[in-house]
């Protein structure tokens, strides 16, 4: 059975005799240990893009520079009413940012970032996806990007939760503005995303209760996610939300959403919901999980050991899949994943 089969086979609730098991494109070392993992059944999963993405009067300037040793990234993007400027900082190991000044740091700075989301301009890209589906084949799946949800992004990417967290208590009117514009902008991309010749599709919100708990999570994210699922089922698509924190907080209000698959799922010792538990309270949702970060830093039996003990608690009665969706230091990718492979292989000549 081809990669891609084992996963898709496995996302509509069917039944298979193999461990559904996948890798994000870039992950993965090129060379021996790839081949190996391919043809051991492990389905490479590439994000795509589906449509481009332009504000045609807005102008985006970028400086990089360094910083007590560190690559810093400046970005301003400048409107007709004004500007606004992030601070991102880079880790050296794999390139990833973050930012540590956000765009939005003032109240005068709401209208600005608010022109730059309703200044932007749509267009399908269907091309990119169908040219990922055609070179992966049957070795993997195109996962379609489409936005975090409009919280998620008022929180990680234009904000930051301090602010984020005052200004919705003061119910601020730009608050609210922005927010709107942030959920007409979301039902376009996902209006486009829907007629893309993928299967997939992606939301990235990194989800964790330490935000999104409580009353917060039925508010701001139970209503979206049910018209989106909904909206991508009547569509013949699949949606995937990506959750990698710590769900404690949230499994029940999780359980009672359309959601059909919760990606990224990350259990102990780096996530605080086991696969079993989430199991039980998530029947009929497929839980495609994230194999634990700090594990490929451990000894290679340990890391073969885990992998089975996972596949034991995870695969019977379906609806589960193996997944690596976090960088693997270098130093150890190559032992680490032939030490996973292990764990699978071991765990299919046991049960099948």
């Amino acid at each position: 059975m081809q990669a891609r089969e084992r996963i898709l086979r496995t996302l509509r609730g069917e039944s298979i005799q193999a461990v559904p098991w996948s890798c994000y494109y870039g992950l993965l070392p090129i060379g021996q240990t790839e081949r190996s993992l391919r043809a051991q059944g492990m389905a490479i999963i590439q994000p795509v893009t589906p449509y481009t993405k332009r504000a045609p009067h807005v102008d985006v300037l970028e400086r990089y520079t360094y910083e007590a040793g560190e690559r810093v990234l400046y970005r301003t993007l400048s409107t007709p009413i004004g500007s606004v400027t992030e601070k991102r900082r880079f880790e050296p190991g794999y390139g990833s940012s973050w930012a540590v000044e956000h765009f939005i740091k003032r109240r005068e700075d709401y209208p600005i970032m608010e022109f730059v989301i309703r200044d932007t301009v749509l267009e399908p890209d269907y091309e990119a996806a169908l040219r990922v589906e055609e070179d992966l084949a049957g070795d993997g799946l195109a996962l379609a990007w489409t936005t975090r949800s409009p919280y998620q992004m008022m929180y990680i990417e234009l904000m930051g939760i301090e602010r984020l967290a005052m200004d919705r208590a003061d119910n601020l009117a730009e608050f609210l503005s922005l927010r709107q514009a942030l959920e007409e902008l979301d039902e376009r991309i996902y209006a486009l995303v829907a007629e893309a010749p993928v299967q997939l599709v992606w939301c990235p919100d990194n989800l964790s209760d330490l935000i999104a708990g409580g009353p917060v999570f039925e508010a701001y994210y139970a209503p979206y996610y049910d018209q989106r699922a909904k909206l991508l089922a009547d569509a013949g698509k699949i949606m995937v939300t990506h959750m990698d924190g710590r769900l404690g907080g949230l499994v029940q209000a999780i359980a009672r959403t359309a959601l059909p698959v919760i990606e990224a799922f990350t259990p102990p010792p780096m996530g605080n919901v086991s696969v079993s538990q989430a199991k039980q309270a998530w029947p009929g949702k497929v839980l495609w999980v994230n194999f634990p970060g700090c594990l490929f830093l451990e000894p290679e039996e340990e890391i073969e050991r885990y992998t089975v003990q996972l596949l034991e608690e995870g695969m019977p009665g379906g609806g589960f899949i193996l997944g690596i969706t976090e960088n693997i230091p270098h130093s150890v990718r190559h032992r680490a994943l032939r030490a996973l492979a292990r764990g699978v292989a071991k765990f299919e000549a046991a049960c099948f």
